[in-house]
């Protein structure tokens, strides 16, 4: 049973694949609508006018005055109605549903959603969120008007469960160039001396069922936005997605293990356990051969560089057997080194949804982990590892910790925090239609967690909107993240696009000084 306004909120927007979303109720003394709930993603200089909307004022305000309902399919086109088209240019919000909540025959409050992609609102969906609406209603003039609601003007999201407000930092869809790379998931990336460089990925097509694996290599221009194909020479390396790759800065060399490449079905699976060098001054590849024994072949490893080695923790061999173990590659020796081996009590869970962070902070390897325990039982952990103590720490915070699971997302290091943002929640609203071979539920969220308070925080930003992508790209430079390739899923009631792929770059950037630990 939903017992708080966040859970119904994201109940709602679950139902209605919607992006962002607010709950306003009716107050009859001062005859405005007061803010109950709403979702992160709005501009700042938005929420004090969006605690309390007069009748007739806005979309919300539109809403209890006709007692209707407003729908807007195409907030860009020139049918759009006058009271959204200021949502629409501060926010790029391209779709939007808002009813009224009836007690009775009585407006008691409003519901609004709205979406950053295109989405067909039909006149079911008005009937069916009206109907939410007068389910609504005796639990929000019970809770609501008579002051036992939490959240009222405590506007937080409705996954955030008491997580911190944080300042919001900036997100910019940038203007591109050049050849970029074809529609595709799971590449592995990098930046170095000013460039990012993308090797490979897959493209696993739900509408045919087609894999297709790539092994090419393409690198962007952080000045100038232009994407470059690249030729490489020397031997390849074959095909494949979900590989791992760290960069040696001094070098300018980039450093490639693992990955995997199947056909439909995931017959004829191949998993790699091999090394490649790709040299930037040269643009060619190398393959590298150990001289010790190293981790057996799998994919979705978990990648560190630091002092000439690369650490490496567990991955999946493709038959879902996961490990835990945890080895380093020294590139002085060219020799592998099983530092923890697998199955260790003291190490986190064996993962293959884990998320790893290619730099160590103040001389620990960070960790956000997601792994099954049980039917509907999901470890939700952060791990550090300290490289002077050769020891695994749990550092999940007791309380406001990231929620809910999420896998497949893309992460980075900036000054002494790690950010999280999109990925796949687990657990919450997965949709099972359009097509899709396992349930999807994609997200836009973006979350910060402070390595040396060892707590999660989620983060609005302004700018942009954040995109709704799974298994994209990403890789940091000069203290900005950039997120490219991946997928979203769009699907509601059996209807709608299904898998979209993304072409853009966005980039991610902290204010200077938005943080106490930020850019030091």
């Amino acid at each position: 049973m939903l017992t708080s306004w966040d859970e119904r909120l994201a109940d709602i927007l679950t139902k209605f694949s919607g992006d962002v979303g607010m709950i306003y109720h009716l107050n009859p003394e001062d005859n405005n609508l007061h803010l109950v709930v709403r979702t992160d993603g709005f501009p700042d200089y938005m929420i004090p006018i969006m605690s309390k909307i007069p009748i007739g004022k806005g979309i919300a305000g539109e809403t209890a005055k006709t007692k209707k309902a407003i729908v807007a399919n195409n907030l860009t086109g020139d049918d759009a109605p006058e009271c959204a088209r200021p949502l629409a240019k501060t926010m790029g919000i391209k779709g939007m549903i808002s009813t009224p909540i009836f007690y009775g025959q009585d407006v008691v409050g409003t519901i609004g959603i709205g979406c950053f992609s295109e989405h067909q609102f039909l006149e079911q969906d008005v009937n069916d969120l009206i109907e939410i609406g007068r389910n609504l209603a005796p639990q929000l003039e019970s809770e609501v008007a008579k002051g036992e609601n939490n959240n009222l003007n405590d506007v937080k999201s409705p996954f955030q469960q008491g997580a911190a407000v944080l300042p919001t930092p900036i997100l910019k869809k940038l203007s591109t160039k050049g050849f970029e790379p074809s529609e595709r998931d799971s590449p592995a990336a990098v930046a170095l001396d000013g460039f990012i460089y993308v090797f490979g990925g897959l493209k696993d097509d739900f509408s045919t069922g087609v894999n297709t694996f790539y092994n090419d290599l393409y690198r962007f221009d952080t000045k100038t936005y232009t994407w470059e194909a690249l030729s490489p020479t020397g031997e390849l390396p074959q095909p494949r997605g979900y590989a791992s790759a760290v960069a040696l800065q001094n070098e300018k060399k980039i450093l490639l293990y693992g990955g995997t490449s199947y056909e439909k079905d995931f017959s004829n699976l191949i998993l790699f356990n091999d090394l490649w060098l790709y040299s930037v001054d040269k643009n060619s590849w190398k393959s590298i051969h150990a001289t010790t024994e190293g981790p057996s072949a799998r994919t979705n490893s978990k990648t560190w560089f630091y002092e000439d080695k690369l650490y490496l923790f567990g991955g999946v061999n493709g038959l879902n057997h996961k490990f835990n173990d945890l080895w380093v590659f020294d590139l002085k020796t060219n020799s592998w080194t099983e530092i923890i081996a697998n199955q260790s009590p003291h190490s986190p869970p064996a993962v293959h949804k884990g998320q790893g962070y290619w730099e160590p902070i103040r001389g620990k390897l960070v960790m956000y982990a997601v792994s099954e325990r049980g039917e509907d039982d999901l470890v939700n952990e952060t791990w550090e590892f300290d490289l002077k103590t050769e020891q695994w720490r749990n550092i999940t915070p007791s309380k406001n910790n990231i929620m809910p699971p999420r896998t497949a997302t893309v992460a980075s290091i900036i000054g002494d925090n790690m950010y999280i943002q999109g990925g796949d929640l687990q657990g919450v609203g997965s949709i099972k239609e359009c097509g899709t071979p396992f349930p999807q539920s994609a997200t836009d969220e973006m979350w910060r967690f402070d390595t040396k308070q060892h707590e999660w925080s989620k983060l609005g930003v302004t700018g942009c909107a954040l995109p709704r992508l799974k298994r994209a790209g990403t890789a940091t430079y000069d203290g900005k993240m950039y997120i490219f390739s991946g997928f979203d899923f769009q699907c509601y009631g059996g209807k709608g696009p299904g898998q979209i792929w993304n072409h853009d770059v966005y980039m991610f950037t902290i204010v200077p000084g938005m943080f106490p630990n930020e850019l030091n």
